[in-house]
């Protein structure tokens, strides 16, 4: 079974009222938006565009946000932001990013088949409003990784990351650039005991001390 682009328009009505604003483009599309509160885009405008797109005849949908963010590829932190799209990905549920080189568009994407199956208005309103809420909680942990080339890990909890949850980010981090934290960790403890012993052999003793302070009677 597939779906058509009337059923979606429908749903979305079902969803959020028949009032709900929305504009079809062609047999596959519909555009929509609402105002945020953190989050702006590229123009700096409080407004998420999305976009719901069928394909494959109607057996594949993606609700995306086009342009939700752009990342030209002479920015200096563009690594660091896509870095920070995977974090988010990581800590989140059905959310993913693309960006396309070309120009820099960023935009998060919900997509999933729908095959010999369909979709119900309580899913489609689940990935329109889980898009919005996560922009909105991930907007600041990634506006800082793109113009300021840091990550984050309080912003990406939303001010309140737990020890687990630092771990397991900064995990992904390393994996993300290849880093072998076991081998870090073998690396710095090898280093830490040669310190140690370098700082025991060098250490006075009770006579040199003595010395030192010119306390000969306690010799």
């Amino acid at each position: 079974m597939s779906i058509t682009i009337e059923h979606v328009e429908g749903l979305l009505k079902q969803a959020y009222g028949e009032d709900f604003k929305m504009e079809r483009r062609g047999d596959d599309k519909i555009v929509f938006g609402f105002g945020t509160k953190k989050f702006r885009d590229p123009d700096g405008d409080a407004f998420l565009g999305v976009m719901i797109q069928l394909e494959e005849n109607g057996e594949y949908i993606k609700i995306f946000a086009p342009y939700a963010f752009k990342v030209e590829s002479d920015n200096p932190h563009k690594r660091v932001f896509l870095e920070a799209c995977t974090v988010a990905q990581f800590m989140s549920k059905l959310i993913q990013f693309e960006y396309d080189f070309r120009d820099g568009e960023v935009r998060p994407t919900i997509e999933f088949p729908i095959e010999d199956g369909t979709i119900t208005a309580k899913q489609l309103a689940r990935c329109v409003s889980g898009m919005g809420r996560l922009m909105e909680q991930y907007y600041d942990f990634l506006r800082k990784a793109r113009d300021e080339g840091v990550i984050d890990v309080d912003a990406a909890a939303g001010g309140g990351a737990s020890e687990e949850e630092r771990i397991g980010m900064l995990r992904q981090l390393a994996e993300s650039l290849g880093i072998d934290l076991g081998a870090l960790q073998g690396t710095a403890a090898a280093s830490s005991a040669s310190s140690a012993s370098r700082a025991g052999s060098a250490a006075p003793t009770g006579n040199d001390k003595n010395r030192a302070t010119g306390d000969e009677d306690a010799i």
